[in-house]
Formats: C-alpha cells, structure tokens, sequence
C-alpha cells in the first residue's frame, strides 16, 4: 500500500496517527483502480536503468539513513537535502528568495510544516502542532508564501492556516487558523475522500491558497473560492466570492453524482486571477478552468463527462481541456499565458490570451521518451517544462515549439531515487525542487 494518500483518521495532538495508515489501506483496498492507475508491471528508472523496488510505502530507516548524510548532488545538479524524519511524505512546496516552505504527511507525526533555509542547508518544523487540535479528519492541502516571512497552508476538513515569522525575543512562529465553509455537501458534512476527486494515482486536494501579494490572498475548499477581506469595514476575513454549484443529475444506470473541485490558482495581477480544477464522476472527470478579472468570474473550461465513454464533451461555449482528467499545477508564466498538467495522460497544457479568445497547446510526455509512468508535477520556466512522477523528472525543451521532453538523471551515487516525487516548484531552472516519498531534491544548476 501506499502510506498517506487519503488521511482518514482523527489527529489529536497525539491521538493516534497509527490507524491513519490502516486507514488509508482499507480505503485504496476498497476502490477498484481505473485504467490510468491499473499497475502495468515493475517500473525501470530510466536514466540509471537499475530495477526499483516497491515504492508504494513511506522510506524505512535505512533510507532515512541515506538521505541524512550531507547533502549530495549528481551530476544534473540534483541535490539530496536532508529531512527531520524518515517518514515524511512532502504534499507541497513554495520556494521564496533564500527559503523554502513545505507541508508534509507522516504515519508517526501527521501533518508537519517545513522550512529550508539555504543559509543553513537544513529544513526544519516550523508548525506548533495546533493543525492537529484543529483538524478532525486530516489531509494536507496545498501551501503558498507572499514572503520569507509569512506562510498560509491548508489542512482539511476546510482549515487555513497562517504564520508569521517570530521577531526577537520570541522564537516560535505565530499561527492563526479559521474554517472554510464545504458548500459541496452541507448536509452530509465532509467525505475525506472528497479533497482527493480522482484517486490514489492522481491525489490533488481540493483544498488550498494562493495570492497576488501578502494583502490579496484567495484559499478555497471543494466547490468554493474564498477571499481575505474585509465587508463593510468590519475585521477581516475569508469571504466567499464564487461556487461551482452546477452538478448534472445522474440520468442513466452508469451514471453517478457530479462533484465540483477547485485545486489550484494562479495569476499575474490582482485583476487577473487563474483557478483551476474538474467537474468529476467518482474517480474520473473534466477540466475545469475559472479566470477571475474586471472583478467578474468567468468560466474559461467546463465539460460533462459520458460515465459509459469516459470522454468528455464541451459545455456551452467554454474550452474543451482534453478527453478526460483535472487540471493541476497551474502556473502564469506571464499576462495571458498559464502553464498546467492533465496527469491522467500525462499533458503539459498552456492556455494562451489573446484579447477575449483562448487558445490551448497540449504537449504529450509519453510521446517522445520511454515513459516510466504516471506524472504528479508540473513547473515551467521561460523556455523549459519540467515533468515529475514516481523515480524520474523530465525536462521538456520548447515543447510547444516542436521540442521533446527528456530524462533529467535524480539518481544519485548511491543508486536511483526509487520513490514518488509528487511536486515540483522553483523560482528558476537553478532554483527547482522536487519533494514526495521521503525527498526533497534541490536543483542547483541551469
């Protein structure tokens, strides 16, 4: 089994985290895979061409040993940084200036907020442990830092969490928390399995933040966008702006309910604000894409997904992004120009402005290498795309330009690094990290 994918047990402070794994296990057991997550046989690293041992469970401690020496880099300039603990599974990351911030999951500790200072080559906890006392059923959403100095992160069911740095003589971090509202089921109340739409293969928790700046902050939870502010001049706070409340009812014997999710958001300004998701079936669905400007939200994609099919069709007059799939790992690269992943088939998408028209260019990774598996991430830079999944990253060279994708080697002298690497972010090419199962690798070159 693979340790942390859907977090269903309480987190007191201490309470328990030891049937969270057994949790998850019963959860995974009890869904049948779909054909992008059916297992396809022992997966080969390719740039080391050395067999990978099963890496559906959290790192042992003789990895953890490993990867506590100093901090080593190959020859791609991959470097291997050092974690507090061997059971770290790293959900999320937003590298700023000379640091970075991450939010991690753990069997032993739950959920653990992470710095990296490049000063003292090191991570360390930042969190107080009060996410615990919060959060009842627990997963980790995403993270995000206007600066060196500040951080937001989300833990479900719907919190977010905000931190400020300790100024002398305190030492720890500030934290305030509040709740988001789940308008997706109020009735019911929250379904862990609702931040995760379509599966262990492709986790992407409905739950997040983003802002343009420190003062214009967005967070949002299953089907809703929120915004920081304040109404009518009263004390601040997380104000709903805009619900995806349109599902189709089933109609057919196939058919199941439709659920709305938000999982990621990106923009260049204030005025032009990017949100991005699916319209989804069980574990499968349609990209769904939201632009926020002029203080209007406009739908920019939308599709219906046919439960016999498995195809998706456009609705009204809104972008088509592909056959099936979300969404995720949204990036502006720059006005009119956003960057992101269909990891059910494995497509890097940019969605480009031009006045009132869009225009989408898909790039395919499994179209010009030996392709190892399923992507989880997604970062883009001027010229290049990265790609990452379970033991690889690839980097793609004008891919929308007619340029392939090609492996960028992470293993290491030791051997290949054998584990999912679930996210990728960097301020440049010699500015990237990729972080999962129990890595955080930095890339320090071009």
């Amino acid at each position: 089994m693979r340790a942390a994918h859907v977090l269903v047990c309480a987190w007191g402070a201490l309470v328990c985290v030891s049937g969270f794994v057994a949790c998850a296990e019963s959860a995974e057991e009890s869904s049948p895979a779909t054909p992008d997550e059916a297992d396809t046989g022992p997966t080969v690293i390719p740039d080391s061409g050395a067999p990978v041992r099963d890496a559906s469970s959290v790192p042992d401690a003789a990895d953890a040993a490993d990867a506590a020496e100093e901090s080593r880099c190959n020859d791609a300039g991959w470097c291997v940084t050092a974690l507090p603990d061997p059971d770290l599974v790293l959900r999320d990351i937003w590298p700023i200036g000379e640091r970075a911030f991450a939010i991690a999951e753990s069997p032993t500790l739950g959920a653990k907020v992470l710095e990296w200072s490049e000063a003292e080559s090191a991570w360390g906890y930042i969190d107080d442990g009060s996410q615990h006392v919060a959060a009842s059923v627990s997963y980790v959403g995403g993270i995000w830092a206007p600066s060196e100095d500040e951080v937001y992160f989300g833990v479900a069911p719907g919190y977010i969490f905000h931190g400020v740095r300790p100024v002398a003589p305190a030492t720890a971090w500030t934290w305030t928390s509040h709740a988001l509202e789940d308008r997706s089921h109020p009735s019911r109340g929250v379904n862990p399995e609702d931040g995760y739409p379509f599966g262990v293969a492709e986790r992407r928790p409905a739950l997040g933040v983003w802002g343009t700046s420190a003062s214009d902050v967005y967070a949002w939870f299953t089907n809703s966008i929120y915004h920081w502010k304040s109404v009518d001049g009263g004390a601040p706070g997380w104000v709903l702006e805009y619900s995806a409340d349109d599902p189709a009812t089933p109609t057919g014997a196939h058919e199941t309910h439709e659920h709305l999710y938000f999982t990621g958001a990106a923009g260049t300004s204030p005025d032009d604000v990017w949100f991005t998701g699916a319209r989804g079936r069980a574990k499968n669905g349609c990209a769904l894409v939201v632009r926020k400007t002029e203080g209007e939200y406009r739908r920019v994609a939308d599709g219906t997904l046919n439960a016999v099919s498995g195809v998706c069709t456009r609705r009204g007059t809104t972008l088509l992004l592909g056959a099936r799939g979300s969404v995720s790992d949204l990036q502006a690269l720059s006005p009119g120009e956003l960057i992101g992943l269909n990891a059910s088939r494995a497509e890097a998408l940019r969605i480009t402005v031009n006045d009132a028209a869009y225009a989408v260019a898909v790039a395919r990774a499994d179209g010009a290498v030996s392709f190892p598996g399923i992507v989880n991430g997604l970062w883009g830079s001027d010229r290049d795309v990265w790609l990452s999944g379970k033991g690889f990253v690839l980097r793609g060279s004008d891919v929308w330009d007619g340029g392939a994708f090609e492996f960028s080697r992470v293993s290491q002298a030791n051997g290949p690094i054998d584990r999912q690497l679930y996210k990728l972010r960097g301020t440049s090419n010699s500015n990237l990290w990729a972080i999962g199962e129990g890595y955080a690798l930095h890339k320090t070159t071009p």
